[in-house]
């Protein structure tokens, strides 16, 4: 029981942390240029963060992108969880190419969920 205790703990700050688009852009601009040091020093609780919630599916991701995760994918998004920073960055590194696909994922779920609201979201009156 004290293990579902844990993912619901995780999950909770996962979905109750915002992250701000501006947030999620300096980190596709570091991922995509390598700069890691800077990475894991400014933004790595927040990678946790978008990892756990892409893990979870609380991300707007469907069936053909959750499916293109593979399985070495899903097990580094369960192990930078825990990570020091200097371990994290190590990692980060080292799958530097499974970052990378990671991140154009979760950059596609951003644009899905944004073209979604502006297709359904509030109409002129705020309503």
């Amino acid at each position: 029981m004290q293990e579902d205790d844990d993912d619901i703990d995780g999950l909770s700050k996962a979905i109750f942390n915002c992250t701000s688009m501006q947030e999620i852009f300096e980190i596709l601009k570091l991922v995509k240029n390598h700069q890691y040091d800077e990475l894991v020093q400014r933004h790595l609780k927040t990678i946790q963060n978008l990892f756990f919630s892409l893990s979870f599916g609380i991300l707007p991701i469907c069936q053909p992108q959750r499916e293109k995760i593979t399985d070495k994918q899903r097990d580094l998004v369960e192990r930078i969880q825990s990570l020091s920073p200097n371990r994290a960055k190590g990692l980060l590194k080292e799958y530097r190419n499974e970052i990378t696909n990671l991140f154009t994922i979760i950059e596609d779920s951003l644009k899905l969920a944004r073209n979604s609201y502006n297709k359904y979201g509030l109409d002129r009156d705020g309503i």
